[in-house]
């Protein structure tokens, strides 16, 4: 989804702006949304400011010869 090299770059980034400073998750998160192609607030909430656990669900679609169509993969939440 962000892949070692934007990764890396949002880090050095955030780090290099922020050293001795108090900062937030938001501040980072909007850093990793620089250096990605995907927004990554919904995952940031989804996987680490909810209570309860993830779960991934994958739906995969064969046609009548039995080969894959299409893969789905669902995430949802599970509240404590």
């Amino acid at each position: 989804m962000i892949g070692d090299k934007n990764f890396s770059l949002a880090c050095q980034e955030y780090f290099k702006l922020y050293e001795w400073k108090n900062t937030t998750r938001d501040i980072f998160i909007n850093l990793l949304n620089k250096h990605c192609d995907k927004d990554m607030t919904k995952f940031s909430n989804d996987w680490i400011c909810k209570q309860g656990l993830n779960s991934i669900r994958i739906n995969i679609n064969k046609d009548s010869n039995n080969l894959v169509t299409n893969i789905e993969i669902i995430q949802e939440h599970d509240s404590i």
